[in-house]
């Protein structure tokens, strides 16, 4: 009966085992292809997978003995990859550099600010990094600035005039051929500093500017070099249509820079833009003309007691909506230490309406103070033609010498034209005045004669 179960026991076994040794069969088949898979891997893909690798963990060898080869070289090569090519000759690095401006909005007159977006291009030699291409056996090889910075060395030019974390960049990537020529383009949104002049607002030209810099190597070290022509520098077409400015001209230069002990080489690009003025006219000078309009129409109405309150209210919010207008511009430019074309405007405005405030009370007083009607209708008459012949004058001259020259002369001149005119005006008022009280005098005696 034993031997009857032990037969059955085995029987109940085979086709158990049967399975196991085909998983184990299958197992050990699957594993041979993986090895042959592993070993048919090019080499070349290996060392791209190292030079690409952030992490010196992540390398992929091919043993420990290929590993312990390979972390040796790069400790050989990272001092002299740290260096610049030229380093311990008397010639500095070259840099060819190249800024493509692919949109400029947000001028800030008041800041000193504008935005950009802008593609930089920088061009270099370094002989020593063409072995990265050879052993990839490619022409051409592109890897991120991260993977670069660990394989070569890079002139770490940065944007000079930059505002306080005012550059994000968007992409970037270096370009390395089998001759050792490097490339580096950058795509960048920046927020940039630059200095305007406000002389000549609302009619000024300005220019922005763009520099670039080494952050470590002086002139001697490094210089740059313009980019001539392939369209690397430039501006897009459009590139201003959400600003107030048009494009003028532009420009690409290296300049270099001495500051003390500081000399530095930069590479500069200047975009000369034009303001649209035309919306400044409408929304600025335009209003202010029409407040200086309607308060030379105080002369057209009749001196009469029930029209006196009227032309001096009239005169009086004339010249407060002036100097609230002014406080707005004021706020559209910065401090500045000298004039301005719309201050030598704004002043002249407020200068003719000033002087026909003041010459209003005149008309008024010599009207009912001094009863001398037929004087005061004839100043009516006088006064409503003749002030707007002066301000057509002033204003004629104050739009044809808009280049910001001689603007102190000018509102010299303008201020003296208004004081000067009201204070002739006052004698000649004056004059006739007395004139018509000694006629009246004489008449009033002769009558008491006869």
């Amino acid at each position: 009966s034993s031997l009857a179960c032990s037969g059955k026991t085995s029987f109940a076994l085979d086709p158990i085992l049967g399975q196991m040794k085909h998983a184990l069969l299958l197992g050990a088949a699957v594993w041979q292809a993986l090895k042959s898979f592993a070993a048919a891997v090019p080499t070349a893909l290996l060392e791209e997978r190292a030079l690409f690798a952030e992490d010196p963990e992540e390398e992929l060898s091919g043993g420990a003995t290929q590993r312990a080869e390979e972390e040796e070289e790069a400790q050989e090569d990272k001092p002299r990859h740290l260096v610049r090519p030229q380093f311990g000759k008397s010639s500095p690095e070259i840099v060819q550099f190249g800024i493509y401006a692919k949109q400029i909005d947000d001028i800030d007159l008041v800041k000193g600010t504008f935005n950009a977006d802008l593609v930089i291009t920088l061009r270099w030699k370094d002989d020593r990094v063409a072995e990265l291409a050879k052993k990839l056996g490619a022409n051409l090889v592109t890897m991120p600035v991260k993977a670069a910075k660990k394989k070569m060395w890079l002139p770490d030019v940065k944007v000079s005039n930059r505002d306080l974390y005012g550059v994000d960049v968007i992409s970037s990537a270096i370009t390395v051929d089998v001759n050792g020529n490097v490339e580096k383009v950058e795509r960048l949104l920046s927020h940039l500093h630059s200095t305007f002049f406000t002389a000549c607002f609302p009619f000024d030209t300005q220019e922005l500017h763009v520099r670039l810099a080494s952050t470590s190597l002086m002139s001697n070290e490094l210089v740059f070099q313009p980019i001539e022509g392939d369209g690397i520098s430039g501006l897009v077409e459009g590139a201003l249509n959400t600003s107030n400015f048009v494009l003028g001209s532009w420009r690409i230069e290296a300049v270099k820079e001495v500051d003390s002990s500081l000399s530095k080489s930069r590479g500069q690009m200047t975009v000369v833009v034009h303001r649209r003025s035309w919306p400044h006219i409408q929304s600025l000078l335009v209003p202010e003309l029409l407040v200086l309009a309607i308060s030379c129409t105080v002369f057209w109405l009749p001196p009469l007691a029930a029209f006196a309150m009227p032309r001096v209210a009239t005169a009086l919010i004339s010249f407060l909506t002036l100097t609230t207008l002014g406080l707005r511009t004021n706020s559209m430019i910065p401090d500045r230490g000298g004039l301005a074309w719309i201050d030598l405007f704004e002043n002249s405005c407020q200068s003719i309406v000033l002087v026909a405030l003041l010459l209003n009370i005149l008309v008024l007083v010599v009207f009912h103070s001094f009863k001398e009607e037929r004087i005061g209708f004839t100043m009516d008459k006088e006064l409503s033609g003749g002030c707007p012949v002066i301000a057509v004058a002033i204003f004629t001259i104050c739009f044809y010498k808009r280049d910001s020259q001689d603007l102190a002369f000018l509102s010299l001149c303008n201020s003296l034209a208004c004081v000067g005119g009201s204070l002739l005006y006052l004698l000649l008022t004056i004059y006739r005045v007395r004139v018509s009280i000694n006629e009246k005098k004489k008449a009033a005696q002769a009558e008491h004669i006869a």
